[in-house]
């Protein structure tokens, strides 16, 4: 199953096609809300998580929460162009499905 998911994103990216972008759609002005609320809090250098970043619609607003950011993606396409435009973003390639690559008190925030 997971094969055909990373096949599908892959497919979006290489086509240039954001039809799955959070960024303006059904509760996403609630999540910012969320966001600018209860990460407020957090302390400017704690590492922060975003595993499923898909076209980093929300990516910016937590980085404003932490200076220490990861966000994954399962699309290689995905994060190139992430990286491209958020240049002060760490974006990482991987399944979330699968064990993430680091240790388990690596991040504050997920």
């Amino acid at each position: 199953m997971v094969p055909k998911i990373k096949s599908f994103f892959e497919t979006c990216w290489s086509a240039g096609r954001h039809a799955l972008s959070g960024s303006n759609r059904g509760r996403a002005p609630s999540l910012r809300r969320w966001m600018a609320a209860d990460l407020g809090g957090v302390a400017p250098d704690a590492p922060v998580v975003e595993a499923g970043c898909g076209d980093a619609s929300f990516t910016g607003d937590l980085a404003r929460c932490s200076n220490f950011l990861m966000a994954i993606g399962i699309s290689d396409g995905g994060a190139e162009k992430n990286s491209s435009s958020l240049t002060d973003i760490n974006f990482l390639q991987h399944d979330v499905a699968e064990r993430l690559p680091f240790a388990d008190d690596a991040f504050e925030v997920v």
